[in-house]
């Protein structure tokens, strides 16, 4: 929990946490006469904020990492959430304010921003185990009741991968097809065009199969929203109002799905189908 994450941030904009966008880019439209001019001055524009705003940023994130050093983590939480407000985020920063809440105990939190640095990150080994770590301290132990063994493993094999990884697959495979199809085209020899052909089919099928699992995460990806319980205990109620019948008490750490939100409330859904509803500003979306 000692490291923190140097320079060399990939910067993106941040998303609305609660609807799941992505922020980016307006130029207005207009007439197209005089149109080329009003984009090269968008474009220059647009640069010079963007090297305005990258020099910004990396006094606030060096800044906040020698905070961190000195020990004084909420000074720290302060510079790193200054890159934040300016709609920018990346995992390094996420995994920083990760480890400055855990040094401060703040489970809830340091959760919420490990889950934030693998949704940027899924290889990083150290927030795996940051986030490993941490997990151990959640109060809340949730047991899944038992699956049918096939929707076990069809589920351990969809989600294998992350939507990036199955991605990179998908264009090895994709590639892959093509090359070898660019390759049968030059041999003569009958065998070697068998095999190739044999090539062909079992690249067709990885590319087929890495395709729709890249599409089903991507899609639940874009649908599902996850969140994070914030403050130490939390009661869930049966509807979205304070008088309505207490169900059941979560606590910090403890991450859920956000299935509907009505005002100020939002439905939760815990990993073993529990289902009630809390304040949204209990709960840190991922």
């Amino acid at each position: 929990m000692n490291r923190v994450a140097k320079m060399g941030i990939g910067l993106r904009k941040k998303r609305n946490e609660w609807l799941g966008d992505r922020a980016g880019w307006m130029i207005p439209g207009g007439q197209w006469c005089g149109g080329l001019r009003l984009l090269v001055m968008a474009v220059l524009l647009w640069m010079n904020g963007m090297i305005a705003a990258q020099s910004g940023i990396g006094y606030y994130f060096e800044q906040g990492n020698a905070a961190y050093r000195q020990q004084d983590y909420a000074a720290a939480i302060e510079w790193y959430q200054k890159i934040l407000e300016m709609g920018y985020e990346s995992p390094e920063v996420y995994f920083n304010l990760g480890n400055c809440y855990f040094k401060q105990n703040d489970i809830g939190r340091a959760i919420l921003y490990y889950e934030k640095a693998r949704r940027l990150a899924p290889d990083d080994p150290d927030v795996a185990f940051n986030l490993e770590l941490t997990n151990l301290k959640v109060i809340d132990r949730v047991e899944l009741p038992p699956r049918f063994f096939l929707f076990e493993w069809w589920d351990a094999v969809k989600y294998f991968w992350t939507p990036a990884q199955w991605a990179r697959l998908f264009m090895i495979f994709w590639i892959g097809f093509f090359l070898l199809a660019g390759v049968s085209l030059y041999l003569s020899r009958e065998r070697l065009r068998r095999l190739v052909k044999t090539g062909l089919w079992v690249l067709g099928i990885l590319v087929l199969l890495s395709g729709y699992f890249l599409w089903v995460n991507a899609r639940e990806e874009a649908r599902r929203i996850q969140a994070v319980v914030l403050q130490p205990s939390v009661t869930v109620y049966s509807a979205p109002e304070e008088n309505s019948t207490e169900i059941f008490i979560v606590h910090e750490g403890l991450k859920v799905d956000v299935k509907e939100q009505r005002g100020d409330w939002a439905r939760i859904v815990l990993p073993d189908g529990k289902q009630g509803w809390i304040r949204k500003e209990q709960l840190g979306i991922i």
